[in-house]
């Protein structure tokens, strides 16, 4: 708990959805000895967390990177049938 005494302010904002352990009594408990209040994120709310930004924009290109080399890979196999006239 030390690690959190250094790096949480007394005048700090800090964002938080709801990680499992942050629920914990012993962790509770210390954040409110220290004089910091936790504020949640609602649930389903991405656009609140700055994260979920971030991690959209990561799966998007991912995502892109996947299907370009997956049409690729079907273009360099495919059998196109010849058009007879």
């Amino acid at each position: 708990m030390t690690l959190l005494d250094s790096d949480v302010s007394h005048s700090s904002i800090d964002v938080l959805d709801k990680l499992a352990f942050v629920h914990e009594k012993s962790v509770k408990q210390h954040v409110a000895g220290i004089g910091v209040e936790l504020l949640f994120v609602p649930a389903y709310s991405p656009r609140l967390n700055p994260v979920e930004s971030i991690l959209c924009v990561v799966k998007s290109q991912f995502t892109c990177s996947r299907m370009n080399r997956r049409v690729a890979r079907i273009r360099e196999t495919a059998v196109l049938p010849q058009v007879a006239l």
